[in-house]
């Protein structure tokens, strides 16, 4: 019995000494051949001249100029992932890496902790560092100014949203969906972003969308018997946090949840930003039953 279940993401982020090559100028097709080992295809796409985002058959990518993202699900494999991104970047300069797993992991997260291992044996002829912080893998150089003052990513996972709201929204147009998960103008929310959606057969559905260097993603896993919804973001510029995060669980009236906040340097406390909303509202009850994990990798020592 596998320990490796579908409500579960896996992310590994890389990151490259600025003076190599800039990432936005491999084409959609190195990218694709990239990703063959690790059994992901992409399935859709949209870039601006500071950034790359693919809709994945597992998540999503993001390319940035010396950055790699990827959240991958299901039966992605983040090892040969892994050692896709060292054989086609074996000349570059690795500053740092992370590798996360999020979700309902089980307690203890034994496959964490191999796949942490395993990450390490296949970067430590480059990078000479690890730090395991509260589920989150930080791999990176002695000299740890490299990831100082990037940007912070807030993640809310949420878990059994009610099947009813799920369905309606999953069989609405894709204009219309994100015409409704988009909805809170006041928010500052997706105001000039450009969109990328995706359905999957036979279910599911992705939506990637960017603007400047910030992006924000969805997806939508609705099968049984643990549905579950992702989102994230990676800027808070313009953004009423509290606003976004009630819409959002009130919208799929969600009954569990969690928020991560993953932070890089030394930066505003975010984690400030969550303890203070209260998450009671007239749909919503499940404040006692809110979990928070946090994962700063300002603390690695």
């Amino acid at each position: 019995m596998t320990d490796k279940v579908y409500n579960i993401e896996e992310r590994l982020d890389f990151f490259f000494e600025a003076s190599g090559p800039n990432l936005l100028n491999y084409n959609t097709s190195f990218w694709k051949e990239l990703l063959v080992p690790a059994k992901i295809k992409i399935v859709s796409e949209t870039k601006t001249e500071n950034i790359a985002a693919f809709i994945l058959s597992e998540s999503s990518l993001f390319v940035l100029p010396h950055r790699i993202q990827i959240i991958t699900c299901g039966d992605a494999d983040v090892l040969a992932l892994t050692r896709s991104i060292l054989k086609y970047f074996n000349d570059a300069k690795l500053n740092f890496v992370t590798y996360q797993r999020r979700g309902l992991v089980p307690s203890p997260d034994h496959y964490f902790e191999r796949t942490q291992l395993q990450i390490y044996e296949l970067l430590k002829s480059k990078l000479d560092s690890i730090a395991n912080l509260k589920g989150l893998s930080l791999f990176y150089q002695k000299d740890k100014t490299h990831f100082e003052n990037l940007s912070t990513s807030i993640q809310v996972l949420m878990f059994d949203p009610d099947r009813n709201c799920l369905n309606s929204f999953l069989k609405a147009r894709s204009t219309e969906r994100i015409a409704r998960i988009f909805a809170k103008e006041t928010s500052g929310y997706l105001k000039d972003f450009q969109v990328d959606s995706h359905d999957f057969e036979p279910i599911g559905y992705s939506i990637n969308a960017i603007k400047d260097l910030d992006f924000y993603c969805y997806h939508f896993s609705p099968d049984e018997p643990h549905p579950y919804i992702s989102f994230e973001l990676n800027t808070l510029k313009n953004v009423q946090l509290n606003v976004i995060i009630h819409y959002i669980l009130e919208f799929f009236i969600c009954k569990q949840f969690e928020i991560q906040i993953h932070q890089f340097g030394e930066q505003p406390a975010s984690a400030n930003m969550i303890n203070n909303i209260e998450f009671k509202s007239q749909n919503l009850q499940i404040s006692n039953l809110a979990k928070l994990k946090i994962s700063f990798a300002r603390n690695a020592e």
